[in-house]
């Protein structure tokens, strides 16, 4: 009886590493460690050699480190899955854990989600030095008015945003002022702000960056703090007490938009300059009650003629 016990035991065993690796072939690599991936689970894990450690685990997998440098692949009864599926190196890092009380309001939940549409401003003259004399071209001008044809329609065409209350914030620089004046006319009902803080500036130092050695280090500094006051004052969980959805339109600038994304998102600030956004487009950023943020829009400019798009 022991030696047919001991049989099963091995079949059984066989057949669990059979299934996983046609698992693993199966499915690509990515989409296995994709599902139901938790990088920051603290659970213990069966099959951590020793002198190893875990990297990360889904409800079915897990990865981790032997003392060798060598990465595994373990099911959930720590048995080893062979052949490694592709993409094992970098899919869910533990250095990529979501932060959840990034905004410091995990506790007080609230019961509706936070949504932002950034936009930035029109075209402006760039010729002359002084920023207050950065003022909307014709064609900023044309882009301005579209952009608050876009907003009224998606105000009367979409029922999440009709029901929805609704704060208009703009910086305070002249072309950013401009783009908002026509949104102002449509929307006189909805109370608006100026918030300096927005303004245009360089957040922190990007990576690539060739340009970034000739930039004054004190301004950099004063541009990051400042941008990253904006940041923690808009970009947030809706507030405890709201029992409608919160739309927050806010009118700024392109390195703000960027910056502001990749700080949502938990991505590195300084790729903010990889991305580039057109005059007059919308950025959407989503914050649900539990602290997960969706980008639901970059640079949407589908409103605007494809000549009358620019950069």
């Amino acid at each position: 009886h022991e030696s047919w016990a001991t049989m099963a035991s091995f079949s059984r065993v066989w057949a669990r590493r059979a299934a996983a690796a046609t698992t693993a072939a199966a499915v690509g690599g990515g989409a296995l460690l994709r599902q139901y991936a938790r990088c920051d689970d603290p659970l213990p894990v069966l099959g951590v050699p020793a002198g190893g450690r875990l990297l990360w685990r889904t409800e079915a997998h897990s990865v981790v480190l032997t003392a060798k440098g060598e990465r595994q692949v373990l099911d959930s009864a720590g048995l080893v899955i062979e052949p490694v599926p592709a993409g094992v190196n970098v899919a869910y890092r533990t250095e990529c854990a979501w932060q959840d009380d990034w905004d410091g309001r995990h506790k007080a939940r609230p019961a509706v989600k936070r949504t932002l549409i950034f936009i930035r401003h029109g075209q402006y003259d760039m010729a002359p030095k002084a920023r207050e004399l950065h003022l909307l071209t014709a064609l900023g001008h044309e882009q301005a008015a579209l952009v608050a044809e876009r907003l009224q329609r998606m105000r009367e065409e979409v029922p999440a945003m009709l029901a929805s209350d609704l704060s208009l914030f703009h910086s305070d620089m002249p072309r950013a002022v401009q783009t908002t004046e026509p949104i102002k006319k449509l929307f006189s009902d909805v109370p608006v702000q100026c918030l300096p803080d927005l303004a245009e500036g360089r957040p922190c130092v990007p990576q690539p960056s060739r340009t970034a050695r000739k930039w004054s280090a004190e301004q950099v500094a004063d541009d990051g703090e400042r941008i990253e006051r904006a940041f923690r004052t808009l970009v947030r969980r809706a507030s405890e007490s709201a029992e409608k959805d919160e739309v927050v339109v806010v009118v700024c600038h392109a390195n703000v938009i960027r910056y502001f994304v990749c700080r949502a998102l938990q991505l590195p600030p300084e790729a903010w300059l990889r991305m580039s956004l057109p005059h007059g487009s919308l950025t959407t950023l989503c914050v649900y009650p539990v602290g997960r943020v969706s980008l639901q829009g970059f640079g949407d400019a589908g409103h605007l003629p494809p000549g009358r798009i620019s950069r």
